[in-house]
């Protein structure tokens, strides 16, 4: 990707390229430069499901892995040095449990692989359950731990 036009500069633009992407011979992205052509991001497949990535990782971090159903839909996201995600998928829902036990249920809608987040619950490390519902416009709900709610 090279910088084609900068007002601040017009006299001025760089020689390299802002970022550079290299793929395998399938097409998948396989790792990002910088512009000092330092790598920032790498990605790895599956040898035997083209075009899923299994891991992915930017400079100096660890590697995030991914695990797959027979689906082909992620079940599990794992990171061994921070929070690790699993998946569980139902009808019109998906339920995200991080590490910490802590639960994240997305509500959705649509079909033919075009399915959108249309509510989104979750339970926070208090006592606590806070929803998102998008329809006209942002609402949120809060339980508290009294039992008592507030819409926003």
């Amino acid at each position: 990707m090279w910088l084609m036009h900068d007002p601040a500069y017009p006299e001025n633009l760089p020689g390299a390229p802002l970022a550079r992407y290299t793929y395998t011979e399938a097409g998948e992205l396989l790792a990002v430069y910088d512009r000092s052509n330092t790598q920032v991001r790498a990605f790895t497949y599956d040898a035997q499901h083209p075009g899923r990535m299994v891991a992915h990782r930017y400079a100096g971090r660890p590697e995030m892995r991914y695990r797959y159903d027979d689906a082909g839909r992620v079940v599990e996201q794992l990171n061994p040095a921070g929070l690790s995600y699993r998946y569980q998928y139902e009808q019109d829902r998906i339920t995200v449990t991080d590490s910490l036990n802590r639960r994240e249920v997305l509500h959705t809608e649509g079909g033919a692989g075009l399915r959108r987040v249309v509510k989104k619950n979750w339970r926070t490390a208090a006592p606590r359950t806070v929803g998102m519902t998008r329809q006209e416009g942002l609402r949120r709900r809060r339980t508290r731990r009294d039992g008592g709610q507030s819409t926003v």
